[in-house]
């Protein structure tokens, strides 16, 4: 029996690794990959980042509320801290200050005798936009 070679044909060279154009393509498949990889763990860190930042200013918020529910109130001697004349500001952050916690003190928005409303307000700039969170709640006289 005569074999390829020998009747003149040329053989068929079964190889049995990568062509170039093989390896390119899947270059391309696992770039594609690692991008979409990459995008999701900068979505990711910008979220921590703003959840970072809203939790630091609840913090300080509930901060100056404990502050403030810790101090007498009497109407009939009003302190500073809660005249209405006199509400209070502090900075609170880096060297920049990131955090600016303010606090009013006005007439409750109930009918309740001897109290006095509390807004806090916490407020700071993230990427360039502001933004702010408050609490709300009403002091009353202990005595």
């Amino acid at each position: 029996m005569l074999t390829a070679e020998q009747m003149g044909k040329s053989t068929i060279n079964n190889s049995n690794g990568f062509t170039l154009i093989e390896i390119v393509v899947a270059l391309a498949i696992f770039s594609i990959g690692i991008l979409a990889i990459a995008s999701i763990q900068v979505s990711a860190t910008t979220g921590n980042a703003r959840s970072r930042f809203g939790t630091e200013a609840a913090t300080l918020a509930q901060d100056q509320v404990e502050r403030l529910m810790l101090l007498d109130y009497d109407p009939s001697i009003p302190a500073p801290e809660f005249d209405a004349a006199n509400n209070g500001s502090r900075a609170y952050g880096d060297q920049t200050g990131r955090y600016i916690v303010d606090w009013t003190v006005s007439a409750p928005d109930t009918p309740v005798n001897n109290s006095v409303s509390i807004t806090v307000s916490v407020n700071w700039n993230e990427s360039g936009k502001a933004r702010a969170y408050r609490v709300n709640f009403v002091k009353i006289s202990e005595s």
